[in-house]
């Protein structure tokens, strides 16, 4: 499983991003995280996150704030739409299929909130097996959003919000794989 961590500025819907002016700094991000196996062939592999991104503001080049993950070997690559970033950390196959899984965090536009989806590649595409969303953004916390609960069905941890309290709970999502 691999865990990445996108955000952008704008709101679902709006063109997230302007034209970009002659002189403008646009900062072209290419970072490589390795994952393990992800497809089951024995090889190591590696997703590579793809993005530009203007600051002052700070906002999208692409209008619609697309982030592109590549991988090496023969794994297909795929965009996030209204992302921009990306963070991977590697974790254990899910699903029994001798595979790592992906786990995507990816910034919203309500403050701290963001979207969390865990994808698995199966009949060479990717497939969304889960998602959610979390408050904040604390690295370390990444790899405890997913507990394995027997070989078909594990945990993601989500936040929901309390309106009452005006805070966030912590919230099991329970998901089975077959």
């Amino acid at each position: 499983m691999f865990i990445l961590y996108g955000s952008c500025t704008g709101k679902a819907g709006v063109q997230a991003s302007k034209r970009v002016n002659p002189g403008t700094p646009v900062e072209h991000y290419h970072r490589e995280y390795p994952m393990g196996d992800l497809n089951n062939d024995k090889v190591q592999d590696t997703a590579v996150v793809v993005f530009d991104m203007m600051y002052d503001p700070e906002e999208c080049v692409d209008p619609l704030c697309k982030v592109e993950i590549r991988f090496s070997g023969t794994l297909p690559s795929f965009t996030m739409d209204m992302s921009m970033g990306a963070f991977a950390v590697k974790t254990e196959d899910l699903n029994n299929d001798s595979a790592n899984e992906l786990l995507l965090i990816s910034r919203t536009w309500e403050g701290m909130w963001n979207r969390v989806y865990v994808k698995s590649f199966k009949n060479k595409k990717w497939e969304t097996l889960a998602e959610g969303k979390i408050f904040g953004i604390d690295d370390e916390d990444f790899e405890n959003r997913i507990v394995k609960k027997g070989p078909n069905e594990f945990i993601l941890v989500v936040d929901e919000y309390n309106t009452e309290t005006t805070e966030y709970v912590r919230t099991d999502k329970t998901i089975k794989t077959k």
